[in-house]
């Protein structure tokens, strides 16, 4: 890790040079096999959470809070890598940043359609069982519940239009409970013909501990390529 800044009231880590990625879910310890890869050919800014953090932002608007980190980091067009519930705050700043966000790579989109409680509940869970405590952030249950709250709250699951500018693809595990093909009914149906799925076979919520290194690739290729179909070409079923 290159390091980890704290300007005015932001916290973030940052590793690698090259063109910029912003990533959204999970801890640095979740990412570090894929973190380590990718901080190879892009620059990688991670913003960090913590509970005194999202205290500070009026009405928990984490949106808000990415544009003033965006603007701290004189981010101009990245992409974003968005894990989980994540991908509910990636995808409204990509609605209201056309301009700056050009790809869109969401992992583990979480299924709407179920019950919200008992979806918060097992996303915190599930979360909260991965490696955390490593990261140095003293994860509280009820800031995680908070902050899983308003990111679900992001999107309406009643919706069916929502639709994005970024080149967007979308990442699931096969053996994932939370998240499924069935998760993108809220997406606008002309936006997702022109998106791209990909299924990790052998893979549940957490792809980026499940199989780092073939995610990795399909990150980088993605971006680099954007879109090229060479990258979907590869056997996802051989277990790396």
């Amino acid at each position: 890790m290159d390091n980890k800044t704290k300007r005015r009231k932001f916290r973030f880590a940052q590793m690698g040079e090259g063109p910029d990625i912003l990533l959204l879910g999970g801890s640095v310890a979740d990412w570090g096999d894929v973190l380590e890869r990718l901080s190879k050919s892009f620059s990688v800014h991670i913003p960090l959470f913590s509970y005194d953090v999202v205290r500070e932002q009026s009405d928990s608007d984490l949106v808000h809070y990415l544009e003033l980190i965006v603007e701290e980091l004189m981010l101009n067009e990245f992409s974003i890598i968005a894990h989980s519930v994540s991908a509910f705050t990636a995808i409204q700043f990509a609605k209201q940043h056309e301009q700056k966000v050009k790809n869109l790579i969401i992992l583990s989109f979480p299924n709407l359609n179920r019950d919200k409680e008992a979806l918060i509940g097992k996303l915190y869970d599930k979360l909260t069982r991965s490696n955390l405590k490593k990261s140095g952030l003293v994860m509280r249950r009820v800031f995680w519940e908070v902050l899983i709250k308003n990111q679900i709250s992001l999107l309406n699951p009643r919706q069916s239009d929502i639709e994005l500018a970024a080149v967007t693809l979308f990442v699931f595990g096969e053996h994932d409970v939370l998240a499924s093909r069935e998760s993108l009914g809220v997406f606008n149906k002309q936006f997702l013909e022109k998106s791209k799925v990909i299924v990790f076979n052998n893979c549940g919520h957490l792809l980026m501990k499940d199989n780092p290194l073939y995610l990795s690739l399909v990150i980088k290729k993605f971006i680099l390529e954007n879109n090229d179909q060479q990258i979907f070409s590869l056997n996802h079923t051989k277990k790396i």
